[in-house]
């Protein structure tokens, strides 16, 4: 009895002490809570009653002051938890979005014949009746305008090797890297979601043995290993001309024939160890077909990492980002740059590989590739959240296909954009 006394009182204490000290509160709230003396605002309070005029100048100045904030607010993108101006990121679309190389610049070649079309022999109409996919890869005319955005505005569909009817390396890469096919389609597959939802387009693999690879179905985005055929180094090839020479036909041996694909557009053409492919836009600069070219040799881990890289590349963003070196869009593979120089970028004298050296010939014997440079730690394995902007950037339905850079500029800077959003 005497404990419950106890509580009893110590109840009624507590509460008598909580009601003082709230009826202090409420007693002295003017005092405790009224807000520091600010002469402009007693001016502007005072002005605001006796001026009809100055109210809606006021309404108007907090008006454009709360747009200003947001507006303050809005420059500045969260992006993986990373904070970004947008001026900044602007920036770093033009350099990923936009090549400075046309076809064959890069290659130590005359790029004055990008102009003489003509040096390729027109298709006859059987051929491209048969093979389908040959009138986007040899155009004499209807080129696509050079240097301008180009993406997809069709279903995207991915496969294995060249389309039907070209020569396949894939008997070659199966008895020396058994597996390789399937590690590279399981690679695909699981990278298809993400690129179905930043594009909104439909995605889909399409196998080697399917028959749509004999029709103007053929899958658009080729992932091709590779394990010879003008090796420069393990990443990268040499495009030669072949015209004149014989023996290469154009649907057979599209390998030696690249030279000749005018207005395509070459990924990262100043990196000796990022991907190698490019991309093939249509006349009016939406994509028509992408190519790339791994050798398994690289190793599985590093060759998932080059798909990837192939994936996000070919959807339209053939350059390297300078604001994040170390995503898929990045400068990523540095660490085997003293072990792959390219003629174009060195000179011959330094290159350990010339052109053509590897023609044929199983590379491990010629110049075993040095896994141990391999830098596991920044091996993509999927898209980055920055990556992902980018490509959600590209996709802006107001950012079409054909548009320079001054255009992109333009409607990224808008007020109206809603790239950003």
């Amino acid at each position: 009895m005497t404990a419950r006394i106890i509580l009893y009182t110590a109840i009624f204490l507590i509460c008598l002490i909580l009601g003082s000290f709230f009826h202090y509160v409420w007693s002295e709230k003017e005092k405790l809570f009224k807000p520091a003396f600010d002469p402009q605002r007693v001016i502007e309070e005072e002005i605001l009653k006796n001026d009809p005029v100055a109210i809606k100048e006021w309404r108007k100045m907090q008006r454009e002051d709360a747009v200003l904030k947001q507006r303050q607010k809005d420059s500045i993108l969260s992006i993986g938890g990373e904070n970004f101006p947008r001026s900044v990121l602007i920036a770093d679309f033009l350099n990923v979005a936009f090549s400075s190389k046309l076809w064959n610049e890069d290659t130590g070649q005359d790029y004055e014949m990008f102009l003489r079309t003509k040096e390729t022999q027109p298709l006859s109409p059987l051929l491209e009746k048969r093979y389908p996919w040959l009138r986007l890869l040899y155009r004499n005319d209807n080129l696509p305008k050079p240097y301008t955005l180009t993406k997809w505005d069709q279903k995207i569909t991915i496969g294995l090797d060249w389309p039907m009817g070209a020569f396949s390396h894939g008997g070659a890469v199966e008895e020396k890297f058994p597996g390789t096919y399937k590690m590279f389609e399981k690679q695909i597959k699981d990278i298809i979601p993400d690129i179905q939802r930043l594009t909104g387009l439909d995605v889909e693999f399409i196998s080697k043995n399917d028959p749509r690879e004999k029709t103007g179905e053929f899958a658009r985005i080729r992932v091709i290993p590779i394990i010879r055929t003008h090796l420069r180094n393990y990443f990268r090839f040499h495009r030669e001309n072949m015209y004149g020479r014989g023996g290469a036909s154009y649907s057979w041996h599209i390998d030696e024939n690249e030279y000749h694909f005018w207005g395509a557009v070459q990924f990262t053409p100043l990196s000796r160890t990022q991907v190698y492919g490019y991309l093939v836009p249509q006349a009016n600069n939406t994509l028509s077909m992408s190519v790339c070219r791994i050798i398994p040799a690289v190793g599985e881990k590093l060759a998932k990492a080059l798909i990837t890289e192939c994936l996000l590349r070919s959807l339209g963003l053939p350059e390297l980002s300078k604001q994040k070196p170390k995503d898929t869009l990045g400068e990523w593979n540095l660490s085997h740059t003293p072990d792959s120089l390219l003629p174009a970028l060195d000179g011959n004298e330094k290159a350990f590989l010339a052109r053509g050296p590897f023609y044929g010939i199983d590379e491990r014997t010629v110049h075993p590739f040095r896994s141990e440079l391999t830098d596991e730690d920044v091996l993509p394995k999927g898209f980055s959240a920055y990556d992902q902007a980018m490509v959600s950037l590209l996709y802006c339905p107001e950012l079409r296909s054909g548009m320079d850079k001054h255009q992109v500029i333009a409607v990224l800077l808008s007020d109206r954009s809603r790239c950003f959003r």
